[in-house]
Protein backbone atom coordinates (compact mmCIF):
# COMPACT_ATOMS: atom_id res chain seq x y z
CA UNK A 1 0.00 0.00 0.00
CA UNK A 2 1.33 3.28 -0.88
CA UNK A 3 2.50 6.06 1.57
CA UNK A 4 0.19 8.24 -0.37
CA UNK A 5 -2.92 5.78 0.73
CA UNK A 6 -2.02 5.37 4.22
CA UNK A 7 -1.93 9.16 5.07
CA UNK A 8 -6.01 9.46 3.31
CA UNK A 9 -7.14 6.02 5.37
CA UNK A 10 -5.60 7.74 8.63
CA UNK A 11 -7.34 11.11 7.85
CA UNK A 12 -10.68 9.37 6.81
CA UNK A 13 -10.78 7.63 10.34
CA UNK A 14 -10.26 10.57 12.00
CA UNK A 15 -12.85 12.36 10.08
CA UNK A 16 -15.27 9.02 11.38
CA UNK A 17 -14.39 9.00 14.76
CA UNK A 18 -14.76 12.45 15.36
CA UNK A 19 -18.25 13.21 13.93
CA UNK A 20 -21.08 11.54 13.28
CA UNK A 21 -23.07 13.83 11.19
CA UNK A 22 -20.54 13.57 8.57
CA UNK A 23 -21.38 12.10 4.76
CA UNK A 24 -19.86 9.70 3.38
CA UNK A 25 -16.51 10.11 2.76
CA UNK A 26 -16.37 8.95 -1.02
CA UNK A 27 -19.00 10.83 -2.80
CA UNK A 28 -19.94 12.11 -5.92
CA UNK A 29 -21.73 15.72 -6.39
CA UNK A 30 -24.53 16.43 -4.53
CA UNK A 31 -27.94 17.88 -5.83
CA UNK A 32 -28.14 21.50 -5.16
CA UNK A 33 -30.32 24.13 -6.98
CA UNK A 34 -28.61 27.06 -8.29
CA UNK A 35 -29.36 30.24 -7.94
CA UNK A 36 -28.40 32.79 -10.88
CA UNK A 37 -27.67 36.27 -9.36
CA UNK A 38 -29.72 38.65 -11.68
CA UNK A 39 -27.04 41.40 -11.01
CA UNK A 40 -25.31 43.13 -8.36
CA UNK A 41 -28.33 45.13 -5.92
CA UNK A 42 -27.47 48.84 -4.92
CA UNK A 43 -26.58 47.63 -1.46
CA UNK A 44 -24.43 45.67 -2.68
CA UNK A 45 -22.74 48.11 -4.93
CA UNK A 46 -22.37 50.98 -1.47
CA UNK A 47 -21.03 48.00 0.37
CA UNK A 48 -18.18 47.20 -1.96
CA UNK A 49 -17.69 51.20 -2.22
CA UNK A 50 -17.46 51.27 1.51
CA UNK A 51 -14.74 48.67 1.61
CA UNK A 52 -13.08 50.21 -0.94
CA UNK A 53 -13.00 53.87 0.69
CA UNK A 54 -11.82 51.72 3.99
CA UNK A 55 -8.81 50.41 2.65
CA UNK A 56 -7.44 53.28 0.67
CA UNK A 57 -4.26 52.80 2.54
CA UNK A 58 -3.58 49.09 1.63
CA UNK A 59 -0.65 49.83 -1.06
CA UNK A 60 0.52 47.32 -3.39
CA UNK A 61 3.84 47.92 -5.56
CA UNK A 62 4.48 46.29 -8.35
CA UNK A 63 7.45 44.44 -6.64
CA UNK A 64 6.09 43.00 -3.62
CA UNK A 65 6.53 39.95 -2.75
CA UNK A 66 3.71 37.18 -2.31
CA UNK A 67 3.97 37.86 1.30
CA UNK A 68 3.53 41.39 1.16
CA UNK A 69 0.17 40.48 -1.04
CA UNK A 70 -0.96 38.49 1.31
CA UNK A 71 -0.53 40.86 4.04
CA UNK A 72 -2.39 43.47 2.15
CA UNK A 73 -5.19 40.86 1.41
CA UNK A 74 -5.35 39.65 5.25
CA UNK A 75 -6.18 43.54 5.60
CA UNK A 76 -9.35 42.87 3.26
CA UNK A 77 -10.24 40.18 4.42
CA UNK A 78 -10.71 41.78 8.20
CA UNK A 79 -12.77 44.22 7.40
CA UNK A 80 -15.02 41.07 6.14
CA UNK A 81 -15.24 40.15 9.46
CA UNK A 82 -16.89 42.50 11.08
CA UNK A 83 -19.97 42.63 8.43
CA UNK A 84 -22.78 39.87 8.59
CA UNK A 85 -25.28 39.95 5.86
CA UNK A 86 -28.70 39.00 7.05
CA UNK A 87 -29.62 36.29 3.91
CA UNK A 88 -27.07 35.05 2.21
CA UNK A 89 -26.88 34.06 -1.56
CA UNK A 90 -26.22 30.51 -2.71
CA UNK A 91 -23.53 31.06 -5.85
CA UNK A 92 -22.50 28.13 -7.65
CA UNK A 93 -20.14 27.36 -10.61
CA UNK A 94 -20.49 24.36 -12.80
CA UNK A 95 -17.90 22.66 -15.55
CA UNK A 96 -19.51 21.69 -18.52
CA UNK A 97 -17.20 19.80 -19.25
CA UNK A 98 -15.57 16.77 -17.05
CA UNK A 99 -16.30 16.34 -13.24
CA UNK A 100 -18.47 18.72 -11.67
CA UNK A 101 -16.63 21.11 -9.54
CA UNK A 102 -19.29 23.28 -7.81
CA UNK A 103 -18.63 25.61 -4.91
CA UNK A 104 -21.00 26.87 -2.69
CA UNK A 105 -19.69 30.11 -1.00
CA UNK A 106 -20.72 33.79 0.13
CA UNK A 107 -22.60 36.03 -2.86
CA UNK A 108 -20.65 39.25 -1.15
CA UNK A 109 -17.29 37.31 -0.65
CA UNK A 110 -17.36 36.53 -4.40
CA UNK A 111 -18.60 39.84 -5.55
CA UNK A 112 -15.99 41.59 -3.78
CA UNK A 113 -12.81 39.38 -4.58
CA UNK A 114 -14.28 39.79 -8.56
CA UNK A 115 -13.87 43.28 -8.07
CA UNK A 116 -10.21 43.40 -6.35
CA UNK A 117 -8.80 41.59 -8.90
CA UNK A 118 -10.83 43.69 -11.98
CA UNK A 119 -10.04 47.00 -10.55
CA UNK A 120 -7.60 47.23 -7.78
CA UNK A 121 -5.28 44.95 -8.74
CA UNK A 122 -5.87 44.10 -12.04
CA UNK A 123 -1.82 44.69 -13.40
CA UNK A 124 -0.62 41.96 -10.70
CA UNK A 125 -3.73 39.56 -11.89
CA UNK A 126 -3.27 40.33 -15.96
CA UNK A 127 0.72 39.28 -15.40
CA UNK A 128 -0.25 35.68 -13.32
CA UNK A 129 -2.89 35.11 -15.86
CA UNK A 130 -0.43 35.26 -19.00
CA UNK A 131 1.89 33.38 -16.69
CA UNK A 132 -0.97 30.31 -16.56
CA UNK A 133 -1.34 30.93 -19.90
CA UNK A 134 2.04 29.30 -20.61
CA UNK A 135 0.72 26.49 -18.93
CA UNK A 136 -2.94 25.98 -19.07
CA UNK A 137 -3.24 23.18 -21.59
CA UNK A 138 0.14 21.16 -19.88
CA UNK A 139 -2.29 21.31 -16.75
CA UNK A 140 -5.80 20.58 -17.95
CA UNK A 141 -4.20 17.13 -20.42
CA UNK A 142 -2.78 16.50 -16.55
CA UNK A 143 -6.13 16.75 -14.74
CA UNK A 144 -8.29 15.06 -17.45
CA UNK A 145 -5.67 12.04 -17.89
CA UNK A 146 -6.57 11.72 -13.53
CA UNK A 147 -10.32 11.97 -13.86
CA UNK A 148 -10.05 15.74 -12.05
CA UNK A 149 -11.97 18.86 -12.85
CA UNK A 150 -9.98 21.38 -15.18
CA UNK A 151 -10.93 24.53 -13.15
CA UNK A 152 -8.98 23.06 -10.57
CA UNK A 153 -6.41 24.91 -12.93
CA UNK A 154 -7.34 28.13 -11.19
CA UNK A 155 -5.95 27.33 -7.25
CA UNK A 156 -2.34 27.31 -9.07
CA UNK A 157 -3.33 30.85 -10.40
CA UNK A 158 -4.33 31.77 -6.72
CA UNK A 159 -1.61 30.10 -5.28
CA UNK A 160 1.36 31.37 -7.08
CA UNK A 161 0.52 33.48 -10.40
CA UNK A 162 2.58 29.83 -11.77
CA UNK A 163 5.18 31.44 -10.89
CA UNK A 164 7.59 27.85 -11.21
CA UNK A 165 10.22 29.70 -8.96
CA UNK A 166 8.42 31.36 -6.15
CA UNK A 167 9.04 30.27 -2.35
CA UNK A 168 6.52 31.04 0.37
CA UNK A 169 7.72 32.01 4.03
CA UNK A 170 6.72 28.68 4.81
CA UNK A 171 9.18 26.94 2.30
CA UNK A 172 6.61 26.07 -0.22
CA UNK A 173 7.78 26.19 -3.64
CA UNK A 174 6.83 26.46 -7.00
CA UNK A 175 3.40 26.86 -9.18
CA UNK A 176 1.39 24.15 -6.36
CA UNK A 177 3.15 25.88 -3.34
CA UNK A 178 3.94 22.35 -1.97
CA UNK A 179 5.93 22.32 1.23
CA UNK A 180 9.37 19.59 1.23
CA UNK A 181 7.09 17.10 3.30
CA UNK A 182 3.84 16.91 1.11
CA UNK A 183 6.01 16.70 -2.31
CA UNK A 184 7.90 13.94 -1.19
CA UNK A 185 5.02 12.44 0.03
CA UNK A 186 3.74 12.30 -3.64
CA UNK A 187 6.77 11.14 -5.07
CA UNK A 188 8.81 14.61 -6.25
CA UNK A 189 12.14 14.72 -5.29
CA UNK A 190 13.62 17.58 -3.43
CA UNK A 191 17.47 17.37 -2.83
CA UNK A 192 20.84 19.41 -3.58
CA UNK A 193 20.42 18.46 -7.60
CA UNK A 194 16.78 18.36 -7.94
CA UNK A 195 13.67 20.16 -6.71
CA UNK A 196 10.88 18.87 -8.92
CA UNK A 197 8.04 21.38 -6.93
CA UNK A 198 9.49 23.86 -9.56
CA UNK A 199 8.60 21.04 -13.04
CA UNK A 200 4.77 22.34 -13.73
CA UNK A 201 4.61 18.83 -15.50
CA UNK A 202 6.01 16.46 -12.41
CA UNK A 203 4.48 19.02 -9.92
CA UNK A 204 0.79 18.82 -11.49
CA UNK A 205 0.74 15.42 -11.40
CA UNK A 206 1.90 15.31 -7.94
CA UNK A 207 -0.75 18.02 -7.12
CA UNK A 208 -3.73 15.64 -9.03
CA UNK A 209 -2.99 13.10 -6.36
CA UNK A 210 -3.48 15.36 -3.83
CA UNK A 211 -5.95 16.48 -4.76
CA UNK A 212 -7.73 13.11 -5.45
CA UNK A 213 -6.46 12.10 -1.68
CA UNK A 214 -8.40 15.48 -0.64
CA UNK A 215 -11.80 15.01 -2.50
CA UNK A 216 -11.99 11.34 -1.15
CA UNK A 217 -11.48 12.30 2.38
CA UNK A 218 -13.50 15.18 2.73
CA UNK A 219 -16.31 14.60 0.21
CA UNK A 220 -16.74 18.16 -1.08
CA UNK A 221 -14.52 20.28 -3.38
CA UNK A 222 -15.05 23.19 -0.92
CA UNK A 223 -13.40 21.27 2.28
CA UNK A 224 -10.85 19.75 -0.10
CA UNK A 225 -9.53 23.22 -1.26
CA UNK A 226 -9.89 24.66 2.28
CA UNK A 227 -6.99 21.35 3.04
CA UNK A 228 -4.87 22.34 0.37
CA UNK A 229 -5.17 26.15 1.65
CA UNK A 230 -4.90 25.58 5.36
CA UNK A 231 -3.68 21.55 5.89
CA UNK A 232 -5.76 18.39 6.43
CA UNK A 233 -5.16 18.71 9.59
CA UNK A 234 -6.47 21.54 10.85
CA UNK A 235 -9.13 21.31 8.61
CA UNK A 236 -10.16 17.89 10.46
CA UNK A 237 -9.93 19.66 13.65
CA UNK A 238 -12.24 22.56 12.61
CA UNK A 239 -14.80 19.99 11.44
CA UNK A 240 -14.70 17.87 14.85
CA UNK A 241 -15.30 21.12 16.82
CA UNK A 242 -18.34 22.24 14.73
CA UNK A 243 -19.47 18.28 13.98
CA UNK A 244 -20.32 19.75 10.84
CA UNK A 245 -18.84 19.20 7.21
CA UNK A 246 -20.55 21.99 5.78
CA UNK A 247 -18.07 24.76 4.81
CA UNK A 248 -20.36 27.67 4.83
CA UNK A 249 -21.35 26.52 8.37
CA UNK A 250 -17.50 26.47 9.69
CA UNK A 251 -17.74 29.62 8.35
CA UNK A 252 -20.69 31.00 10.18
CA UNK A 253 -18.88 29.53 13.48
CA UNK A 254 -15.48 30.89 12.43
CA UNK A 255 -13.64 27.66 12.72
CA UNK A 256 -11.48 28.61 9.90
CA UNK A 257 -8.35 30.79 8.91
CA UNK A 258 -9.34 34.26 7.80
CA UNK A 259 -7.50 33.12 4.32
CA UNK A 260 -8.97 29.90 4.01
CA UNK A 261 -12.63 31.91 4.90
CA UNK A 262 -12.35 33.46 1.50
CA UNK A 263 -9.56 31.09 -0.50
CA UNK A 264 -13.18 29.51 -2.00
CA UNK A 265 -14.28 32.70 -3.49
CA UNK A 266 -10.87 33.81 -4.26
CA UNK A 267 -10.60 30.75 -6.58
CA UNK A 268 -14.32 31.14 -7.87
CA UNK A 269 -13.55 34.93 -8.89
CA UNK A 270 -10.52 33.94 -10.95
CA UNK A 271 -12.91 31.28 -13.04
CA UNK A 272 -15.47 34.14 -13.65
CA UNK A 273 -13.10 36.81 -14.31
CA UNK A 274 -10.86 34.32 -17.24
CA UNK A 275 -13.60 32.66 -18.67
CA UNK A 276 -16.72 35.28 -18.44
CA UNK A 277 -15.14 38.65 -19.19
CA UNK A 278 -12.55 36.89 -21.17
CA UNK A 279 -9.43 38.78 -19.38
CA UNK A 280 -5.92 37.41 -20.64
CA UNK A 281 -7.33 35.17 -23.40
CA UNK A 282 -4.64 35.88 -25.81
CA UNK A 283 -2.59 32.94 -25.00
CA UNK A 284 1.29 32.80 -24.64
CA UNK A 285 3.87 32.29 -26.82
CA UNK A 286 5.59 30.10 -25.23
CA UNK A 287 2.97 27.63 -24.62
CA UNK A 288 3.50 25.50 -27.20
CA UNK A 289 6.81 24.47 -26.20
CA UNK A 290 5.46 23.39 -23.03
CA UNK A 291 2.67 21.33 -24.82
CA UNK A 292 4.93 19.42 -26.91
CA UNK A 293 7.14 18.46 -24.09
CA UNK A 294 7.79 14.70 -23.63
CA UNK A 295 10.14 13.12 -20.61
CA UNK A 296 13.39 11.03 -21.08
CA UNK A 297 13.98 8.49 -18.55
CA UNK A 298 17.50 9.20 -17.41
CA UNK A 299 19.04 6.42 -15.01
CA UNK A 300 22.12 7.92 -14.24
CA UNK A 301 24.26 10.91 -13.20
CA UNK A 302 24.31 12.90 -16.23
CA UNK A 303 25.63 16.51 -16.89
CA UNK A 304 22.66 18.77 -18.16
CA UNK A 305 24.74 21.27 -21.04
CA UNK A 306 26.24 18.33 -22.11
CA UNK A 307 23.17 16.17 -23.19
CA UNK A 308 21.70 19.16 -24.18
CA UNK A 309 24.74 19.52 -26.44
CA UNK A 310 24.29 16.18 -27.77
CA UNK A 311 21.19 16.49 -28.79
CA UNK A 312 21.32 19.58 -30.49
CA UNK A 313 19.29 21.53 -27.98
CA UNK A 314 20.05 24.84 -26.73
CA UNK A 315 20.88 24.62 -23.10
CA UNK A 316 18.59 28.17 -22.52
CA UNK A 317 15.56 26.23 -23.50
CA UNK A 318 15.97 23.04 -21.65
CA UNK A 319 16.56 25.15 -19.04
CA UNK A 320 13.24 26.96 -19.47
CA UNK A 321 11.72 23.43 -19.79
CA UNK A 322 13.53 21.81 -16.34
CA UNK A 323 13.39 24.64 -14.18
CA UNK A 324 13.80 21.94 -11.11
CA UNK A 325 17.39 21.09 -11.85
CA UNK A 326 19.23 23.47 -9.76
CA UNK A 327 22.65 22.69 -11.12
CA UNK A 328 24.51 21.35 -14.20
CA UNK A 329 25.49 18.12 -12.80
CA UNK A 330 22.18 15.70 -11.70
CA UNK A 331 22.99 12.75 -9.63
CA UNK A 332 21.10 9.82 -10.51
CA UNK A 333 20.37 6.91 -8.32
CA UNK A 334 19.76 3.33 -9.13
CA UNK A 335 16.71 2.76 -7.16
CA UNK A 336 14.81 5.72 -8.65
CA UNK A 337 15.24 7.65 -12.65
CA UNK A 338 15.17 11.33 -12.76
CA UNK A 339 13.15 12.49 -16.49
CA UNK A 340 14.09 15.08 -18.46
CA UNK A 341 11.94 17.09 -20.66
CA UNK A 342 12.30 17.92 -24.19
CA UNK A 343 10.56 19.18 -26.96
CA UNK A 344 8.70 16.20 -28.97
CA UNK A 345 10.79 16.78 -32.12
CA UNK A 346 14.07 15.56 -30.20
CA UNK A 347 12.49 12.83 -28.44
CA UNK A 348 14.23 9.74 -30.57
CA UNK A 349 17.44 11.30 -30.69
CA UNK A 350 17.36 11.79 -26.71
CA UNK A 351 16.22 8.65 -25.80
CA UNK A 352 19.44 7.37 -27.89
CA UNK A 353 21.77 9.75 -26.41
CA UNK A 354 20.28 8.74 -22.53
CA UNK A 355 20.33 4.73 -23.19
CA UNK A 356 24.49 5.51 -23.89
CA UNK A 357 24.88 8.11 -21.25
CA UNK A 358 27.77 7.76 -19.53
CA UNK A 359 29.31 10.00 -16.81
CA UNK A 360 31.80 12.51 -17.94
CA UNK A 361 33.00 12.81 -14.74
CA UNK A 362 34.18 9.15 -14.67
CA UNK A 363 37.83 8.21 -15.38
CA UNK A 364 38.17 6.38 -18.21
CA UNK A 365 40.61 3.86 -16.28
CA UNK A 366 37.35 3.11 -14.05
CA UNK A 367 36.27 3.09 -10.32
CA UNK A 368 38.06 1.53 -7.50
CA UNK A 369 36.82 1.58 -4.04
CA UNK A 370 38.81 2.85 -1.32
CA UNK A 371 38.17 1.72 2.31
CA UNK A 372 39.15 4.36 5.06
CA UNK A 373 41.62 3.95 7.37
CA UNK A 374 42.78 6.09 10.22
CA UNK A 375 44.45 9.02 9.78
CA UNK A 376 42.83 9.31 5.58
CA UNK A 377 41.55 12.52 4.75
CA UNK A 378 39.67 13.45 1.69
CA UNK A 379 42.58 15.44 0.56
CA UNK A 380 44.93 12.57 1.35
CA UNK A 381 42.86 9.84 -0.72
CA UNK A 382 42.63 12.37 -3.52
CA UNK A 383 46.44 12.81 -3.25
CA UNK A 384 47.10 8.76 -3.37
CA UNK A 385 44.48 8.51 -6.35
CA UNK A 386 45.64 11.02 -8.75
CA UNK A 387 41.84 12.54 -8.30
CA UNK A 388 40.63 15.42 -6.54
CA UNK A 389 38.55 16.37 -3.67
CA UNK A 390 35.78 17.39 -5.28
CA UNK A 391 35.39 14.25 -7.45
CA UNK A 392 35.51 12.05 -4.68
CA UNK A 393 32.54 13.77 -3.22
CA UNK A 394 30.55 13.51 -6.52
CA UNK A 395 31.27 10.18 -7.00
CA UNK A 396 29.72 9.54 -3.57
CA UNK A 397 27.39 12.07 -3.26
CA UNK A 398 29.56 13.57 0.05
CA UNK A 399 27.90 17.42 1.41
CA UNK A 400 30.95 17.84 3.62
CA UNK A 401 34.61 16.93 3.61
CA UNK A 402 33.98 14.57 7.06
CA UNK A 403 34.68 10.45 6.66
CA UNK A 404 34.38 7.67 8.81
CA UNK A 405 37.02 5.01 9.48
CA UNK A 406 35.94 1.68 7.46
CA UNK A 407 33.59 3.83 5.22
CA UNK A 408 33.89 2.74 1.63
CA UNK A 409 34.58 5.67 -1.06
CA UNK A 410 34.24 5.34 -4.61
CA UNK A 411 37.79 6.85 -6.37
CA UNK A 412 38.79 7.32 -9.67
CA UNK A 413 41.78 5.43 -10.73
CA UNK A 414 43.41 1.97 -11.06
CA UNK A 415 45.71 0.24 -8.10
CA UNK A 416 48.56 0.37 -9.54
CA UNK A 417 48.31 4.14 -10.04
CA UNK A 418 47.70 3.98 -6.10
CA UNK A 419 50.85 2.34 -6.12
CA UNK A 420 52.84 4.13 -8.11
CA UNK A 421 51.68 7.21 -6.62
CA UNK A 422 52.16 6.16 -3.04
CA UNK A 423 55.45 4.75 -4.40
CA UNK A 424 56.52 8.20 -4.88
CA UNK A 425 55.27 10.11 -2.46
CA UNK A 426 57.46 8.12 -0.33
CA UNK A 427 60.27 8.66 -2.22
CA UNK A 428 59.78 12.35 -1.38
CA UNK A 429 61.86 14.62 1.43
CA UNK A 430 60.73 14.11 4.67
CA UNK A 431 59.00 17.29 6.46
CA UNK A 432 60.10 18.28 10.17
CA UNK A 433 58.27 20.94 12.56
CA UNK A 434 58.58 22.38 16.42
CA UNK A 435 56.99 20.43 18.96
CA UNK A 436 56.69 22.79 22.25
CA UNK A 437 56.61 20.83 25.33
CA UNK A 438 53.39 21.56 27.60
CA UNK A 439 52.79 20.63 30.86
CA UNK A 440 52.44 16.61 31.41
CA UNK A 441 54.22 15.61 28.01
CA UNK A 442 56.69 12.90 28.14
CA UNK A 443 58.95 11.76 24.81
CA UNK A 444 56.62 9.17 24.77
CA UNK A 445 53.61 10.94 24.51
CA UNK A 446 55.53 13.00 21.88
CA UNK A 447 56.76 10.52 19.52
CA UNK A 448 53.18 8.91 19.55
CA UNK A 449 51.60 11.80 18.52
CA UNK A 450 53.81 12.08 15.45
CA UNK A 451 54.43 8.63 14.21
CA UNK A 452 57.78 8.33 15.86
CA UNK A 453 59.58 5.92 18.34
CA UNK A 454 61.30 7.23 21.64
CA UNK A 455 64.61 6.44 20.11
CA UNK A 456 64.15 8.25 16.87
CA UNK A 457 62.96 11.40 18.50
CA UNK A 458 65.68 11.44 20.84
CA UNK A 459 68.38 10.94 17.90
CA UNK A 460 66.63 13.83 15.87
CA UNK A 461 67.28 15.93 18.83
CA UNK A 462 70.23 15.00 19.83
CA UNK A 463 69.34 14.04 23.28
CA UNK A 464 71.23 11.78 25.83
CA UNK A 465 68.06 11.26 28.89
CA UNK A 466 64.63 11.23 28.64
CA UNK A 467 64.30 14.45 30.19
CA UNK A 468 62.41 17.39 28.65
CA UNK A 469 61.17 20.50 30.57
CA UNK A 470 57.98 22.46 29.84
CA UNK A 471 58.54 25.25 27.23
CA UNK A 472 61.48 23.24 25.27
CA UNK A 473 60.85 22.76 21.88
CA UNK A 474 61.87 19.20 19.83
CA UNK A 475 61.99 18.82 16.22
CA UNK A 476 59.63 16.38 14.90
CA UNK A 477 58.87 14.22 11.99
CA UNK A 478 56.22 15.59 10.38
CA UNK A 479 54.43 13.68 7.48
CA UNK A 480 52.59 16.23 5.75
CA UNK A 481 52.16 18.71 3.35
CA UNK A 482 54.10 22.39 3.29
CA UNK A 483 51.53 24.72 3.02
CA UNK A 484 52.59 28.87 2.54
CA UNK A 485 49.94 30.91 4.15
CA UNK A 486 48.48 33.57 1.34
CA UNK A 487 46.71 36.45 1.70
CA UNK A 488 42.78 35.82 3.31
CA UNK A 489 43.43 32.78 4.31
CA UNK A 490 42.81 31.90 7.49
CA UNK A 491 43.27 28.42 9.81
CA UNK A 492 39.30 27.57 9.25
CA UNK A 493 39.31 27.82 5.38
CA UNK A 494 42.79 26.07 5.06
CA UNK A 495 41.24 22.90 7.36
CA UNK A 496 38.16 22.93 5.30
CA UNK A 497 39.95 22.83 2.24
CA UNK A 498 42.33 20.11 2.91
CA UNK A 499 40.06 17.60 5.20
CA UNK A 500 40.87 19.20 8.49
CA UNK A 501 40.30 20.21 11.66
CA UNK A 502 41.85 23.37 12.98
CA UNK A 503 43.08 21.88 16.20
CA UNK A 504 44.94 19.27 14.58
CA UNK A 505 46.84 22.37 11.89
CA UNK A 506 47.29 23.99 15.49
CA UNK A 507 48.89 20.80 17.34
CA UNK A 508 50.97 19.78 14.37
CA UNK A 509 52.66 23.45 13.90
CA UNK A 510 52.60 23.62 18.03
CA UNK A 511 50.71 27.46 17.28
CA UNK A 512 50.08 29.31 20.50
CA UNK A 513 47.14 31.38 18.95
CA UNK A 514 45.25 30.90 15.63
CA UNK A 515 46.20 33.46 14.17
CA UNK A 516 48.87 33.56 10.98
CA UNK A 517 50.21 35.90 8.40
CA UNK A 518 50.58 36.05 4.72
CA UNK A 519 53.79 34.02 3.80
CA UNK A 520 54.04 31.93 6.90
CA UNK A 521 55.00 28.01 6.23
CA UNK A 522 52.71 25.76 8.24
CA UNK A 523 52.81 22.00 8.26
CA UNK A 524 49.01 20.44 7.42
CA UNK A 525 49.09 16.22 8.78
CA UNK A 526 47.51 15.07 5.41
Amino acid sequence: MSLQIKHALVLSTLLISSCSSIRPLIMGPTDQTTQDSQGTSLENIVEIKEMEESLEEVEVSKNSSIEEIKKAENKIVEAFEEKEEPKEEVVQEAVEQGPAFELDYKEKHFKFWVNYFEKRENPRFLRHIKNGERFKEVVWRVFEEEGLPKDLFYVGLIESGYNTHIRSHASAVGPWQFIKGTAKRYGLRVDSSLDERRNIHKATYAAASYFKDLYNIFGSWELALCAYNAGEYRIINAIRRGNTRDYKELVRKKLLPRETIFYIPKVAAAKYLIENKKMGSRGHSEAKIYNDAVAIEMDKSFSLSKFAKQIGLSYSTMKKLNPDMKRDWIHGYRRRSSYVYVPSQYKTIAESKANHLKSHRIAQSGIEHHKVRRGDSLYRIASIYGTSVRRIKELNGLRRNRIYIGQKLKVTGTKSQAKRTVASQSKSSTKYSSHRVRRGENLSLIARKYGMSVRSLKKLNRMRSSKILVGQRLKVKMAGKLYTVKRGDNLYLIARKYGLSVNKIVRANSLNSKTIHPNQKIILPI
